[in-house]
């Protein structure tokens, strides 16, 4: 909601700039933007880090088991699963805003990054 409100603001203040104070306001919900899009990209981030650690852990202690891994692997898809109805809203945003695309190109990173740890530790 947070960057829905942002994003409408802007979009009014853009559209609106016979007022005196528009630029400054419009400075403003900027920089609320891009904190607010900061805070979903550590967000994002903590959420990976914390579903590739649960994993591990439970892929050292089951030494090895070969239905393990899948097991793994469900429970990480489950855990980032509330990342990919961000990631979808992000996509959507991304086609209107160049801001948008570096976000979803972090969030992107930040997920193949994590997946690439969890493949690495298993070959």
């Amino acid at each position: 909601p947070l960057l829905t409100r942002a994003d409408e603001a802007i979009a009014a203040l853009t559209g609106s700039s016979h007022f005196s104070d528009t630029s400054s306001y419009l400075n403003r919900f900027k920089s609320l933007q891009a904190r607010a899009q900061q805070l979903v990209r550590q967000h994002v981030q903590s959420i990976l880090l914390a579903a590739t650690e649960k994993v591990q852990q439970q892929l050292k202690e089951s030494h090895g088991a070969s239905d393990s891994s899948l097991a793994a692997y469900v429970q990480y898809q489950a855990v980032a699963e509330p990342v990919h109805a961000l990631m979808v809203d992000i996509a959507e945003r991304s086609r209107a805003s160049a801001d948008y695309s570096t976000l979803l190109e972090d969030c992107q990173q930040a997920y193949f990054a994590q997946r690439q740890l969890l493949l690495h530790d298993g070959i």
